[in-house]
């Protein structure tokens, strides 16, 4: 152990030259030393090399999930030190516990914040469509056939939104690095059921399916055919999930 470690200070710079923001644990008796500098690292000394494989592991997967998340600059340096504070007091197997719990709530927040930023795309994409949509049906002489089928879109867009919505507890998510992705993610559900009601107006108007409701009177059915294709875009997606994994497995 470098015997000017064991004495640091805040401000002052330790044996490998960097800069000590914090003590996080010190025993002279046992003569171990725990810090983080200014850079953000947590760095340990003492007499022995006591940090244990697993602690070790989890620390780089703690550290990968805040490495480039600037809300997490920081915050769970002393989880880390507490666990390497554990292994010099002869007991890893709290580190281990430490670091897995701080790796758990770390997750947690993540997922949490990603699913606020996937409905967030869908909704900004369901705004950007039923805008769109709405401006064409209301704003612009259209044919009647036409002016069906932007109703018809309309309807698949929210039925989209709404699935989106009511499976978001179940969604599966990754936890990209880049907030944008999410958030496009969540509009590309929105895509998927823009499609869905476009694949379901052709159908109707050209009589390949429910053909009976291209009468005039039947355009609550239209529209209730359209919000459902719209809202069964999660099937969709679920079903080439399936095909994603089978390919995978392989």
């Amino acid at each position: 152990m470098e015997q000017v470690n064991l004495t640091l200070k805040s401000g002052e710079t330790d044996s490998l030259g960097n800069v000590v923001s914090r003590i996080l644990a010190r025993d002279v008796d046992k003569k171990y030393v725990i810090w983080e500098t200014t850079d953000g690292e947590v760095v340990c000394d003492g007499d022995e090399d006591v940090i244990d494989s697993a602690v070790s592991t989890w620390t780089l997967k703690v550290r990968g999930l805040i490495r480039t998340r600037k809300q997490f600059a920081g915050k769970y340096n002393g989880h880390i030190g507490h666990a390497y504070k554990h292994c010099f007091e002869k007991n890893a197997s709290a580190g281990i516990e430490t670091l897995k719990e701080t790796y758990e709530e770390i997750r947690r927040r993540l997922l949490e914040e990603s699913r606020i930023l996937y409905l967030v795309g869908s909704l900004i994409a369901t705004v950007i469509c039923e805008s769109v949509l709405g401006f064409e049906y209301f704003h612009q002489t259209q044919p009647e056939i036409i002016r069906r089928t932007i109703a018809g879109l309309a309807l698949a867009v929210l039925g989209g939104f709404m699935s989106v919505a009511t499976n978001l507890q179940k969604q599966r998510f990754e936890l990209v690095e880049k907030r944008v992705l999410t958030v496009a993610y969540g509009a590309l559900r929105l895509t998927v059921a823009l499609i869905a009601g476009i694949v379901a107006a052709l159908m109707i108007s050209t009589g390949v399916a429910l053909s009976f409701l291209q009468q005039q009177d039947a355009f609550g059915g239209f529209l209730l055919a359209c919000f459902l294709a719209g809202f069964s875009e999660r099937l969709i997606l679920s079903r080439l999930r399936q095909i994603e994994d089978d390919v995978v497995k392989t």
